[in-house]
């Protein structure tokens, strides 16, 4: 087998442990750290001895004022937009970054298994 390939394998296992190590350290932490983000609230509720945040999104009057300038587009539009927003805070971006990271990972372990041997079997032939 080929030195440069042997070193490639080495370089890229290397690589996918550092990368699924941090990353689900990171994610680890920011599921531990967060709460629950309630920075888009309108007001807050009291219900069984729970303080619940109101968010727009839960308000009929915010909804009306929605749908009577933009229409139904624009409701659809809000919803999404929160939706699209929520990913990036919290224990969903804590999922996030554990998914991308095992991805990553087991994309580098995947190529260091399988990724050189095409070439080094061409690169033996000449």
């Amino acid at each position: 087998m080929n030195e440069n390939l042997v070193r490639r394998r080495n370089r890229l296992n290397i690589i996918g442990a550092v990368i699924l190590v941090i990353g689900l350290a990171l994610s680890a932490w920011l599921m531990q750290s967060t709460g629950s983000d309630a920075s888009d609230a309108v007001s807050y509720e009291v219900v069984e001895g729970k303080v619940i945040a109101v968010s727009p999104s839960d308000s009929k009057i915010y909804r009306a004022d929605l749908e009577r300038f933009g229409g139904k587009a624009a409701i659809l539009a809000d919803e999404f937009n929160r939706w699209f927003a929520s990913l990036w805070r919290g224990e969903k971006l804590a999922l996030i970054i554990a998914l991308l990271t095992i991805v990553a990972s087991f994309t580098c372990f995947w190529k260091a298994q399988h990724g050189g041997e095409g070439k080094a079997e061409s690169n033996d032939a000449a």
